[in-house]
């Protein structure tokens, strides 16, 4: 199977997940993390309800407005879900059948902005390469990302040359400074990055 991987931008669209056993509920809440909207059609109240719970067997109608579609109930509820999101056109994910899915879900690592993921074909070595990068790839890079936003909105504001815009991009992108925030501290690399930028900053 060939796979095109992409990170989708769900913000304020329609997610449709039919099932409210624990795949379900995992599935709808990792949407709402990503900002979508979420209704959740269920036979029953899950344990964990997340985002717009209907209970209530499904039917096509649920899938009105949705972008996205998670099939995750029994066998036979998922083959219908998948036959109505097909027909509609809309993009499927089915939990018990990966060969019937337009799209997978990888094993995810989140730090702040970065965003790992991984698909080997094979759970179990999904499973041991995400714990392997998760000891590599801790907090400390979600600071260290949250401060190139800031450090990016401060050299547009004060750095006039783009030849000079683009060699403190490079420069402060070096891994190094990552480390900097592991060993420093926040606020002590902000600072030292800072006095970077206003070496080149507008008089």
């Amino acid at each position: 199977m060939s796979l095109y991987p992409i990170l989708l931008e769900m913000k304020d669209r329609l997610a449709v997940v039919v099932g409210g056993g624990p795949v379900g509920c995992r599935r709808a809440a990792s949407l709402l993390r990503a900002g979508a909207r979420v209704r959740l059609v269920s036979l029953h109240l899950p344990v964990n309800p997340v985002g717009d719970v209907i209970i209530e067997a499904y039917a096509p109608h649920h899938l009105a407005g949705a972008e996205l579609v998670i099939a995750a109930a029994n066998t036979e509820v998922n083959a219908r879900v998948r036959d109505d999101a097909k027909t509609r056109g809309l993009l499927v994910n089915v939990a018990d059948d990966p060969a019937a899915s337009d799209f997978h879900i990888p094993s995810t690592i989140e730090r702040g902005d970065l965003i790992l993921a991984i698909s080997t074909g094979a759970p179990a070595v999904s499973k041991n390469l995400r714990q392997l990068l998760e000891t590599q790839f801790d907090d400390d890079w979600a600071d260290w990302l949250s401060l190139q936003r800031r450090l990016r909105e401060r050299i547009l504001a004060t750095v006039a040359e783009p030849g000079d815009r683009h060699a403190l991009f490079t420069e402060l992108a070096d891994l190094r400074w990552a480390e900097h925030v592991r060993t420093h501290g926040r606020d002590a690399a902000w600072q030292a990055m800072i006095e970077v930028v206003n070496q080149r900053a507008l008089p």
